[in-house]
């Protein structure tokens, strides 16, 4: 994104609307949103910090800023966060949070950009510019919370600090739970007999975000979807390495779900493409993987 250099220091008035989040989608008619005005001349770091502080939230997680981007995790975008290791050579390079001024980016009244917070949960929100240029307020101290819509989301919906979301099928469209409950049939099938239980939950949650993405998961075979998410997750967590933990050979998935291999494979790039699935994604990754993650900077 281009930058420009602006020697007065005015403020800028933004919406944060809460977009997805463990156990939340958006309801139109009840969004979700904050109003806060910031000094042109803060940092995005600190727009972090009173986004962080107007939804209530209390246990601090890494961040980014995506400028350009359209999902979590899309690195064709711009990214700002906290880079604690320039020398990594994976992933997008992602920018300082902690120099980068509003006032630096040509930001105008309309324009947009996403913040994620939580590698992990993802807490995704977008960013509208509502008014930029304002004059500054005598004795204010910026950043502001000028108005609030909609109660904040608990920070950990299911009680527990760590972990997935658990699976619903209250988040699944009416219309695709007859498929839905197919398909999980046969997913509880392989995972509980050659993965884990929280295989069975990663797949189940990928299947949730598929249906809520558009996916018509009712055509096709319900071993096929179960196959393509199994392989899609298990790209994620390294699952067709034999160094790892659980461990099964991708040549395997064809037998035990019944389906060939090429069926299995159009399903999981389906699923990958749309979400921008790779080793390392961590919104699909086991408990054990998210850890590692502090080697390659959340950059995916």
């Amino acid at each position: 994104m281009k930058k420009h250099n602006f020697n007065k220091v005015t403020c800028m008035r933004l919406c944060v609307e809460v977009l997805s989040g463990p156990n939340f989608h958006v309801n139109k008619a009840s969004p979700v949103l904050r109003i806060i005005d910031i000094r042109s001349d803060q940092t995005l770091d600190v727009l972090h910090q009173a986004i962080f502080d107007a939804f209530e939230r209390y246990e601090e997680h890494l961040y980014q800023f995506c400028f350009g981007c359209k999902r979590p995790y899309d690195h064709k975008g711009e990214l700002y966060g906290i880079d604690e290791d320039e020398s990594f050579p994976f992933g997008p390079p992602v920018h300082d949070a902690t120099t980068a001024t509003l006032g630096e980016f040509n930001l105008t009244k309309g324009d947009k950009f996403h913040y994620l917070f939580d590698f992990g949960d993802d807490w995704w929100h977008s960013i509208e510019v509502v008014a930029a240029g304002l004059p500054l307020e005598q004795g204010e101290e910026y950043p502001v919370l000028r108005q609030g819509l909609g109660e904040s989301p608990a920070q950990y919906p299911s009680g527990d600090d760590e972990g997935f979301p658990p699976f619903s099928m209250d988040d699944i469209p009416t219309e695709l739970q007859p498929a839905v409950l197919r398909i999980r049939e046969k997913l509880e099938s392989v995972c509980k007999s050659h993965l884990t239980d929280e295989y069975l939950e990663l797949c189940l949650c990928l299947l949730r975000d598929a249906c809520l993405a558009g996916f018509e998961v009712g055509r096709g075979k319900p071993e096929a979807w179960a196959a393509g998410l199994v392989h899609a997750i298990g790209r994620v967590n390294f699952l067709f390495d034999p160094s790892m933990q659980p461990h099964l050979p991708a040549k395997e998935l064809p037998k035990l779900f019944c389906v060939s291999s090429g069926t299995i494979f159009n399903r999981s790039n389906q699923l990958c493409n749309e979400f921008d699935l790779g080793p390392w994604s961590a919104r699909y990754m086991t408990e054990e993987m998210l850890p590692k993650l502090s080697f390659v900077q959340f950059r995916r």
